[in-house]
């Protein structure tokens, strides 16, 4: 259901990201990789640019790391209910880890065994 809202999916998908990257400089990463999982996963009801539109405060190391190894993988689907696969299996799991430790939700030891 698109609720009064165009998203044109993965049209124009260069143009969307260098536009994105004017409102700040990993936005267009961030689009990019967000419209591939929409192109790929068949999310048309996700909204990339909204998504994108600001970091995570302090954490832009950690953003750019998780944007690039999205990037530079595969898209991942994963399924839906609980994780299945073990940790090693999991894309980009440390940066996803590193992200979350910088915002504050866990802490991190070396980077790659989060602690809740």
């Amino acid at each position: 259901m698109l609720d009064d809202v165009s998203r044109p999916r993965a049209i124009c998908a260069a143009q969307r990201a260098e536009l994105a990257e004017c409102v700040w400089p990993l936005a267009g990463r961030c689009v990019a990789s967000c419209l591939r999982e929409v192109s790929a996963c068949d999310q048309p009801e996700r909204d990339c640019e909204a998504e994108c539109q600001a970091p995570t405060p302090g954490c832009e190391q950690q953003d750019r790391a998780l944007y690039d190894c999205r990037l530079a993988r595969p898209v991942d689907c994963g399924e839906s209910g609980p994780e299945q696969r073990s940790a090693e299996d999991i894309p980009c799991l440390v940066e996803v880890s590193e992200l979350l430790g910088c915002a504050g939700f866990f802490a991190v030891d070396d980077g790659s065994n989060p602690t809740p």
